[in-house]
């Protein structure tokens, strides 16, 4: 839908990455330990022991919580934004075993209390379409990517290899070639997540008995078509990422050590991006690593974007507890901006540039005409009056008229501006189809020519011989192409030396 000829808002507005926390509970051989950070979530604030360090985010969830609460602030706000037409993402950050795939996930797929963001939000879809109007089609698809040391992964077609990182005006990022599977219930999304999840690389660690071992992107787009023929789009990201993990306490040995020096790099990589966004720098190190190119869109581009940040409160976790409250204080200062995504017909901007164009020719007229009854100039603010002049004072009698003028000229031009926008855009959408209408002609031109010729060459190939039993055989013997090349190449050796021979006879006869 990407490639779809159309016009897309321009209207941009910033939006600031949404920063929340969840602390999972401690575990039995954690509770005689005490906890290291103080979790307050009236105040949306997470405390050190101490008191030295506070970090105020848009929203803390403590050990108690549930994933109903957790889907209501983070998944349905993201996902009614799809469905308004923009671009929406979600991605839990932590180290491992603070439960990011219980978040995302969920324990249990099925049980409709231990489900996480990812199959809440396939069921808020469909009964979003079943309450909705009858006169909108939706168009759903899903993919599911891995991204396993440093490679991508078809989890829908793991023989789909060579996926490839593309960027291209009209897509933004995109992954060539990954699997889009068509979705009419939210069954078939559960079985998509059921499938991705036996597929992904798990393995067992001191911290975590199923550790993730790659990141897993489940990405989702939204096509509506309206009635009257504008779309509306707009793509979900629900991400779950590898935890990053200290090898001498994970015990990683073997391929799980290299599995983690991965996934430690890829989340520096990140960690980085989210720096150079919130300092505001020239360059931003997107391509650093393959899930940061991934999701560049998703930070600092035309995406709606939650962070959730999962943690423990136990004191043997205290660094990477910490290390994580500084990169979700980070993440709260990088900004994107976002837009509605639609998408009009041409009949529909051919419409919209006439309006435009009448609404250009009535400023002209009252510009010209001074007609204050008008709609389009009783909006205007009149000019304050002049301070009164002495009889000897030169009065300009333009003065008064001066910053009304300016400000008809200002509308003027704006209106004009935006007039010869959506004429350009119309035309090149028309363009467009009279080059795709051209390029099939010219295909069927083509193709209309093989078949001729074919014709033709089968006719005078086998047509009956003049004496015989009319066979063509003897009329038309079957040579191999190597001996009729064969013998066109000997021929030609032969000219060549006869006139090789010619020449140096006549070179020996002047000689003489």
């Amino acid at each position: 839908w990407n490639e779809k000829i159309g016009f897309r808002s321009v209207k941009k507005k910033e939006s600031t990455v949404r920063v929340v926390c969840r602390f999972r509970p401690l575990l039995p051989d954690e509770l005689g330990g005490g906890k290291s950070f103080v979790v307050r979530p009236e105040v949306n604030t997470v405390e050190s022991k101490d008191k030295q360090l506070s970090f105020r985010l848009d929203k803390v969830f403590g050990p108690e919580s549930t994933q109903t609460q957790v889907y209501q602030d983070v998944g349905r706000p993201i996902l009614n934004d799809v469905l308004n037409g923009y671009n929406g993402t979600v991605f839990a950050y932590g180290q491992t075993g603070s439960g990011k795939t219980h978040t995302m996930f969920g324990s249990n797929l099925f049980n409709p209390e231990a489900q996480g963001i990812i199959p809440r939000a396939a069921h808020q879809i469909f009964d979003h379409i079943a309450a909705g109007a009858d006169d909108v089609e939706f168009v759903l698809r899903c993919s599911l990517l891995e991204i396993h040391r440093e490679q991508l992964r078809d989890l829908l077609n793991p023989t789909n290899t060579g996926l490839k990182i593309k960027e291209a005006p009209q897509k933004g990022v995109y992954v060539e070639g990954i699997t889009q599977e068509f979705v009419v219930c939210a069954g078939d999304i559960m079985e998509i997540v059921r499938v991705g999840e036996r597929m992904r690389a798990v393995a067992s660690t001191k911290l975590n008995m199923h550790s993730s071992r790659s990141h897993v992107i489940f990405m989702l787009a939204c096509e509506q078509k309206l009635a009257d023929g504008t779309e509306k789009l707009g793509k979900l990201n629900l991400v779950d990422l590898a935890g990053s993990e200290k090898v001498h306490k994970s015990g990683s040995m073997g391929p799980t050590l290299e599995e983690a020096k991965k996934i430690n790099w890829s989340l520096a990589a990140l960690g980085n991006v989210i720096h150079s966004l919130a300092e505001k720098r020239d360059h931003i190190p997107y391509r650093d690593a393959r899930l940061t190119r991934v999701l560049q869109d998703t930070l600092g581009g035309n995406f709606k974007t939650t962070l959730v940040v999962t943690c423990s409160s136990g004191p043997a976790h205290y660094e990477e507890t910490l290390s994580s409250m500084h990169f979700a204080t980070r993440a709260k200062s990088v900004c994107n901006h976002v837009k509605m995504n639609f998408i009009y017909s041409a009949e529909q901007l051919m419409v919209l540039v006439e309006k435009l164009q009448r609404e250009l020719l009535a400023v002209r007229s009252e510009i010209s005409g001074g007609d204050r009854s008008s709609p389009l100039l009783r909006s205007w603010p009149d000019s304050e009056p002049p301070p009164a002049k002495r009889v000897d004072e030169e009065v300009d009698p333009d003065l008064d008229n001066a910053p009304r003028r300016e400000a008809q000229q200002e509308s003027l031009d704006r209106a004009k501006r935006e007039a010869e926008y959506w004429k350009a855009r119309a035309e090149l959408s028309e363009k467009t189809v009279r080059d795709l209408e051209e390029a099939v002609q010219g295909q069927e031109r083509l193709l209309q020519t093989a078949r001729r010729d074919k014709e033709e060459l089968v006719s005078t190939r086998w047509s009956p011989g003049a004496g015989g039993d009319g066979s063509s055989e003897a009329l038309y013997p079957s040579v191999p192409l190597w001996q009729l090349v064969q013998a066109q190449v000997s021929n030609l050796d032969g000219q060549l030396r006869q006139h090789g021979l010619l020449w140096r006879g006549k070179k020996q006869k002047k000689d003489r």
